[in-house]
Protein backbone atom coordinates (compact mmCIF):
# COMPACT_ATOMS: atom_id res chain seq x y z
CA UNK A 1 0.00 0.00 0.00
CA UNK A 2 2.62 2.80 0.84
CA UNK A 3 4.92 1.47 -2.26
CA UNK A 4 1.34 2.06 -4.53
CA UNK A 5 1.18 5.84 -2.41
CA UNK A 6 4.74 6.41 -3.24
CA UNK A 7 4.24 5.24 -7.16
CA UNK A 8 1.28 7.42 -7.40
CA UNK A 9 2.90 10.51 -6.31
CA UNK A 10 5.98 10.07 -7.95
CA UNK A 11 3.78 9.53 -11.11
CA UNK A 12 1.91 12.88 -10.28
CA UNK A 13 4.83 14.84 -9.55
CA UNK A 14 5.94 13.71 -13.23
CA UNK A 15 2.86 15.05 -14.47
CA UNK A 16 3.18 17.81 -13.29
CA UNK A 17 6.78 18.78 -14.19
CA UNK A 18 5.53 17.29 -17.83
CA UNK A 19 2.63 20.04 -17.97
CA UNK A 20 4.52 22.90 -16.40
CA UNK A 21 7.10 22.45 -19.51
CA UNK A 22 4.62 22.19 -21.81
CA UNK A 23 2.93 25.45 -20.60
CA UNK A 24 6.41 27.51 -20.01
CA UNK A 25 7.55 26.55 -23.51
CA UNK A 26 3.67 27.53 -24.84
CA UNK A 27 4.35 30.88 -22.61
CA UNK A 28 7.60 31.46 -23.94
CA UNK A 29 6.58 31.15 -27.77
CA UNK A 30 3.50 33.06 -27.72
CA UNK A 31 5.90 36.12 -25.81
CA UNK A 32 8.38 35.51 -28.78
CA UNK A 33 5.98 35.51 -31.44
CA UNK A 34 4.20 38.89 -29.97
CA UNK A 35 7.09 40.97 -29.80
CA UNK A 36 8.34 38.99 -33.27
CA UNK A 37 5.25 40.43 -34.97
CA UNK A 38 5.34 44.06 -33.40
CA UNK A 39 8.81 44.29 -34.58
CA UNK A 40 8.02 43.04 -38.10
CA UNK A 41 5.19 45.92 -37.82
CA UNK A 42 7.45 48.99 -37.32
CA UNK A 43 8.49 50.15 -40.62
CA UNK A 44 12.41 49.47 -41.36
CA UNK A 45 13.81 49.27 -44.60
CA UNK A 46 13.49 45.70 -46.04
CA UNK A 47 16.96 44.61 -45.33
CA UNK A 48 17.57 42.32 -42.21
CA UNK A 49 13.44 43.22 -40.83
CA UNK A 50 13.04 39.82 -39.65
CA UNK A 51 16.70 39.02 -38.62
CA UNK A 52 16.20 42.00 -36.43
CA UNK A 53 13.07 41.24 -35.20
CA UNK A 54 14.09 37.82 -34.38
CA UNK A 55 16.74 39.75 -32.15
CA UNK A 56 14.79 41.62 -30.57
CA UNK A 57 12.50 38.90 -29.54
CA UNK A 58 15.03 36.99 -28.03
CA UNK A 59 16.58 39.61 -26.20
CA UNK A 60 13.35 40.23 -24.77
CA UNK A 61 13.04 36.66 -24.06
CA UNK A 62 15.76 36.94 -21.93
CA UNK A 63 14.49 39.38 -19.81
CA UNK A 64 10.87 38.52 -19.77
CA UNK A 65 9.86 34.98 -19.99
CA UNK A 66 7.81 32.22 -17.60
CA UNK A 67 10.09 31.34 -14.78
CA UNK A 68 10.20 35.81 -14.63
CA UNK A 69 5.98 35.78 -14.58
CA UNK A 70 6.28 32.67 -12.37
CA UNK A 71 8.54 34.04 -9.87
CA UNK A 72 7.15 37.74 -9.92
CA UNK A 73 3.46 36.38 -8.80
CA UNK A 74 5.27 33.76 -5.88
CA UNK A 75 6.76 37.58 -4.61
CA UNK A 76 3.61 39.60 -5.03
CA UNK A 77 2.15 36.78 -3.16
CA UNK A 78 4.50 36.84 -0.75
CA UNK A 79 4.62 40.32 -0.14
CA UNK A 80 0.40 40.32 0.35
CA UNK A 81 0.15 42.34 -3.16
CA UNK A 82 -1.54 38.98 -5.03
CA UNK A 83 -4.11 36.45 -3.21
CA UNK A 84 -5.02 33.59 -3.93
CA UNK A 85 -8.97 32.78 -4.43
CA UNK A 86 -10.60 30.05 -3.97
CA UNK A 87 -12.41 27.46 -7.01
CA UNK A 88 -11.44 25.58 -9.77
CA UNK A 89 -10.29 28.25 -12.27
CA UNK A 90 -9.30 30.49 -9.63
CA UNK A 91 -6.77 33.81 -11.10
CA UNK A 92 -4.84 35.89 -8.51
CA UNK A 93 -6.83 38.68 -7.09
CA UNK A 94 -5.06 42.04 -6.11
CA UNK A 95 -5.34 43.21 -2.60
CA UNK A 96 -5.62 46.85 -1.53
CA UNK A 97 -1.33 46.37 -0.68
CA UNK A 98 -1.41 45.76 -4.48
CA UNK A 99 -3.43 48.38 -5.55
CA UNK A 100 -1.24 50.94 -3.43
CA UNK A 101 1.95 49.42 -4.45
CA UNK A 102 0.77 49.85 -8.35
CA UNK A 103 -0.31 53.38 -7.94
CA UNK A 104 2.78 54.52 -6.53
CA UNK A 105 4.78 52.64 -9.57
CA UNK A 106 2.83 53.53 -12.66
CA UNK A 107 2.72 57.28 -13.29
CA UNK A 108 -0.58 58.80 -13.11
CA UNK A 109 -1.80 61.51 -16.08
CA UNK A 110 -2.70 64.66 -14.06
CA UNK A 111 -5.17 67.23 -15.46
CA UNK A 112 -4.31 69.67 -12.77
CA UNK A 113 -1.08 69.83 -14.64
CA UNK A 114 -0.91 71.97 -18.29
CA UNK A 115 1.45 71.74 -20.66
CA UNK A 116 3.68 75.20 -21.43
CA UNK A 117 4.45 73.58 -25.03
CA UNK A 118 7.59 73.06 -23.68
CA UNK A 119 9.79 69.90 -23.16
CA UNK A 120 11.74 69.85 -20.36
CA UNK A 121 15.20 68.35 -19.65
CA UNK A 122 16.02 66.95 -16.00
CA UNK A 123 19.85 66.36 -15.89
CA UNK A 124 21.84 65.36 -13.05
CA UNK A 125 25.51 64.09 -12.14
CA UNK A 126 25.42 62.05 -8.52
CA UNK A 127 28.90 60.17 -8.20
CA UNK A 128 29.07 56.49 -7.43
CA UNK A 129 29.51 56.85 -3.60
CA UNK A 130 25.39 58.47 -3.34
CA UNK A 131 24.09 55.47 -5.12
CA UNK A 132 21.29 55.39 -2.63
CA UNK A 133 20.37 59.15 -3.32
CA UNK A 134 20.70 58.48 -6.90
CA UNK A 135 18.33 55.58 -7.40
CA UNK A 136 15.60 57.54 -4.86
CA UNK A 137 15.89 60.73 -7.09
CA UNK A 138 15.33 57.82 -10.73
CA UNK A 139 12.10 56.39 -9.06
CA UNK A 140 10.89 59.75 -8.06
CA UNK A 141 11.99 61.32 -11.48
CA UNK A 142 9.88 58.12 -13.03
CA UNK A 143 6.87 58.94 -10.71
CA UNK A 144 6.29 62.81 -11.37
CA UNK A 145 6.01 61.41 -15.09
CA UNK A 146 9.59 61.93 -16.62
CA UNK A 147 10.59 59.40 -19.51
CA UNK A 148 14.18 58.40 -19.65
CA UNK A 149 16.50 59.18 -22.96
CA UNK A 150 19.49 57.67 -21.08
CA UNK A 151 21.54 57.36 -18.09
CA UNK A 152 21.13 60.73 -15.65
CA UNK A 153 19.07 62.47 -18.70
CA UNK A 154 15.15 62.29 -18.27
CA UNK A 155 12.23 64.49 -20.17
CA UNK A 156 9.18 65.78 -19.72
CA UNK A 157 6.62 68.10 -21.16
CA UNK A 158 5.57 69.57 -17.66
CA UNK A 159 8.32 72.03 -16.16
CA UNK A 160 9.52 70.56 -12.99
CA UNK A 161 10.81 72.78 -11.36
CA UNK A 162 8.26 73.06 -8.67
CA UNK A 163 8.80 69.46 -8.12
CA UNK A 164 12.55 68.52 -7.74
Amino acid sequence: MVRKKRVTREMSRAALALTEGLFSHAVDMTLFLLVYMGELSIPFGTYGKAWRAAANASRFLEDINYDVIKHAVINARRYGYLSKSTGRKSWPQITAAGRKRLSAVIPRYDEERVWDGRLHLVIYDIPEERAEDRYLLREYIKRIGCGRLQDSVWITPYNPIDLL
